[in-house]
């Protein structure tokens, strides 16, 4: 069989029609699994800003009752994105499965009773549907494929973004302990 390449303008349009009918058909599978990225690529990030305070309170006043409420912080903060994370890690996995069952059944079983009889029974009908199930189980593509891409754009556009503004955050956090350190004249001169 001579199959030929698809151009990358190709797939990413395919790709993106995929994203609009899961969005239409299974909005919350769109749903839960944006928010789970979210909370995956944010939760290392508010980790490392609160730590970054309670380091800056180290190095600054090292007031013990401030210094216990950026602990508590840091270990509340920890907690409760864990259990956000694992909260929505179980929503997107229920919603996943239902996505499984509504694209394997709901979707064809529609297409097919909307069909005339004689159609349905054609021998080219049944050739394109066989190539449907082939390609999406021997090559993981199609839809499966347009699956994992939204699970992994997703993440990685968080994290690009978490990655930005907590470099931002720190920069300034940084600049503010700097700056009340020279207040104090607890600087050393070099």
């Amino acid at each position: 069989m001579n199959e030929e390449k698809m151009t990358l303008k190709e797939s990413v349009r395919l790709t993106l029609r995929a994203w609009r009918f899961y969005w239409k058909n299974t909005p919350r599978f769109v749903l839960s699994t944006v928010l789970w990225a979210l909370a995956d690529a944010v939760s290392p990030y508010a980790v490392v800003w609160f730590s970054a305070r309670l380091v800056a309170e180290l190095s600054d006043a090292r007031d013990p009752q401030a210094l216990a409420v950026d602990v508590a912080w840091v270990l509340g903060v920890t907690a409760l994105l864990t259990l956000v994370r694992s909260v929505l890690l179980h929503w997107k996995s229920v919603e996943r499965e239902q996505l499984n069952w509504q694209l394997g059944h709901d979707c064809f079983m529609e297409k097919q009773m909307s069909m005339d009889y004689a159609d349905e029974d054609s021998q080219q009908v049944y050739d394109l549907y066989n190539f449907i199930q082939q390609s999406e189980s021997f090559c993981s593509g199609g839809n499966p494929n347009a699956v994992a891409l939204l699970d992994s754009v997703s993440a990685a556009v968080f994290r690009i973004l978490g990655g930005a503004v907590l470099g931002t955050a720190c920069g300034w956090l940084g600049a503010w302990s700097i700056k009340k350190l020279e207040e104090r004249r607890t600087v050393r001169p070099r």
